[in-house]
């Protein structure tokens, strides 16, 4: 019988793995749509380069939790 710890640890590792999945394919689709967003909505230029910031953040957040998700697989 399949321990009760080691399952609720590979829950979590999925449900992280499809939280990073989510936020990358949200930080790629804002910084590829940016300047569409702000062009349609009439807002200045500045604007999408802010946006592209918001999805760098996105990207950065992504590569840290990914590597603190790697390290938590390691050590078993």
């Amino acid at each position: 019988m399949a321990d009760p710890e080691h399952e609720t640890d590979r829950a979590e590792i999925a449900a992280t793995g499809r939280r990073i999945a989510l936020v990358m394919i949200a930080s790629a689709l804002l910084s590829v749509f940016a300047p569409a967003i702000t062009s349609a909505v009439g807002l200045a230029p500045r604007f999408a380069v802010l946006l592209t910031l918001f999805a760098l953040a996105g990207f950065i957040w992504c590569l840290a939790v990914t590597y603190k998700l790697w390290q938590k697989t390691r050590q078993k």
